[in-house]
């Protein structure tokens, strides 16, 4: 993305906040609104930020104030306006957070990419990360030597090129949680992303 284009790229501390949604990564139907922000505001109320700038300050509306904004039919509801209504019912805009959210609400998402930490905030949550996963790690190959440092390594787990071992160890990781096999990948997308919330 480049200014030649009208985009502006996401900048890292957006993705970084847990106050700031970048709506270029939701596919809206209104042009206006890929260069707007979902934010929390100082009364930690969800508003649309049109623009935002040292000299000018911070245009908000509200979300309910997107219908007059941009001339939307009142008698129906934009399919923008429902999207922006249920992202601002969340409480957060964390990426991790907001990933959970985006697939239980069904919310389409342009780039899967986009909804990342910047590799400096990553960098800084993998110790964390660490003791969150170390005792399910424990728990299921409790046998094993397994070393999990970071996410990448709880993921390698079971891409291992050993079909029979990574089967193995997905059929181990489903009896022990109580869950199908094919539960396994959304268990662990999920996981991850309560962790790094």
């Amino acid at each position: 993305m480049s200014d030649d284009d009208g985009l502006k790229p996401i900048n890292d501390s957006d993705m970084d906040s847990m106050f700031v949604l970048p709506l270029s990564i939701i596919p809206l139907q209104t042009p206006a609104l890929q260069s707007a922000k979902l934010i929390k505001n100082v009364r930690l109320r969800s508003a649309v930020e049109i623009f935002s700038d040292v000299q000018t300050g911070s245009g908000q509306v509200d979300v309910e104030g997107l219908p007059a904004m941009f001339g939307w039919p009142v008698d129906q509801v934009h399919p923008d306006l429902g999207i922006i209504r249920r992202l601002a019912l969340l409480p957060s805009y964390d990426v991790y957070s907001l990933r959970i959210s985006l697939r239980e609400h069904g919310i389409p998402v342009n780039d899967y990419a986009a909804l990342k930490l910047s590799p400096e905030k990553a960098a800084e949550l993998t110790r964390y990360m660490i003791m969150f996963t170390r005792p399910l790690m424990k728990m299921i190959y409790s046998g094993e030597d397994v070393q999990v440092d970071s996410y990448d390594d709880l993921m390698k787990l079971f891409r291992d090129p050993d079909i029979k071992k990574a089967r193995q160890r997905l059929e181990t990781m489903a009896e022990s949680l109580g869950i199908d096999i094919f539960d396994v990948p959304r268990f662990l997308e999920d996981y991850g992303d309560t962790f790094m919330s």
